[in-house]
C-alpha cells in the first residue's frame, strides 16, 4: 500500500474550513493557541476560527503533519485543490 504524507501549512491556514468539511478522516480544527485566537474566537463565537490539522498527526504553530496509508486520498486531494489558501500539500512517500 502506498504512504501519504499530509501537511497543513498553519501560517497560510485562513480558517475556512473546507478541508475537513470535504474530508473528517484527515483533517479537523485545531484548539486555538494564541491568546489573541482565544480572545478573538471568544468574541466572535465561530466553529471555523481554528486553523486546520492534520488527524492523529503532529501540530505545531506552524505546521501540522502526518502519514497514512489508506483509501480515502482522494478526498484529501480535492481538500488541497480546493483549499484558497494553497495551505495543504500531499506527498507520494
Amino acid at each position: 500500500m502506498v504512504k501519504y504524507r499530509i501537511e497543513v501549512d498553519r501560517r497560510k491556514c485562513k480558517r475556512c474550513g473546507y478541508c475537513y468539511s470535504i474530508d473528517k478522516v484527515h483533517f479537523e480544527p485545531a484548539p486555538v493557541m494564541g491568546i489573541f485566537e482565544k480572545v478573538y474566537a471568544k468574541i466572535a463565537g465561530s466553529f471555523f476560527l481554528n486553523k486546520s490539522r492534520v488527524v492523529g498527526g503532529s501540530l505545531n504553530k506552524s505546521k501540522s503533519a502526518g502519514i497514512f496509508d489508506d483509501e480515502k486520498i482522494d478526498l484529501s486531494r480535492k481538500a488541497e485543490d480546493l483549499c484558497p489558501a494553497s495551505a495543504i500539500t500531499i506527498t507520494e512517500l
